[in-house]
């Protein structure tokens, strides 16, 4: 609520209708239809009242903040922190290498790219590593991605 910029009446999309734009720094405006003048200014006014309301706060909180000292990282607290044993580093993850190496059969599998190049180009790595584990890939694409 408190990055609520602005809010203000606005056209709506039908002639019956009343709207409000709500503006938010750094993103378009938000905008809502209603099919009463009362409900869009009940909304309006709850609306300003909320955003008020969440900057009021954070004001108090940022106020309480600042005059609260910071910490002084050095010289405190150094006897507390514990490093890891080498030991620890040094566990070893053991895997069950029969589910890992598991052959899977050769599949013939499709992929359908739509987009730029920047979108095909992860199917194409994908593409040749299943062809690497033995498997027919077909790329699929629209008439504009032919030339990759």
């Amino acid at each position: 609520m408190k990055d609520i910029g602005q809010v203000r009446r606005a056209g709506a999309f039908g002639f019956t209708r009343f709207g409000i734009a709500i503006k938010l720094p750094g993103a378009p405006d938000i905008r809502l239809d209603f099919s009463s003048r009362s409900t869009r200014e009940e909304v309006m006014h709850a609306l300003e009242g909320h955003a008020q309301a969440a900057k009021v706060e954070e004001k108090r909180i940022n106020r309480r903040l600042s005059h609260m000292p910071l910490p002084n990282p050095r010289g405190q607290n150094t006897e507390q922190i514990k490093l890891s044993s080498p030991a620890t580093k040094k566990r070893r993850l053991v895997i069950n290498k029969q589910q890992i190496e598991r052959p899977v059969k050769p599949m013939k599998i499709v992929c359908l790219a739509i987009g730029s190049r920047g979108n095909v180009q992860p199917y194409i790595s994908l593409a040749k590593r299943l062809i690497q584990d033995s498997h027919t890939v077909t790329i699929a694409s629209h008439h504009g991605s032919r030339d990759i």
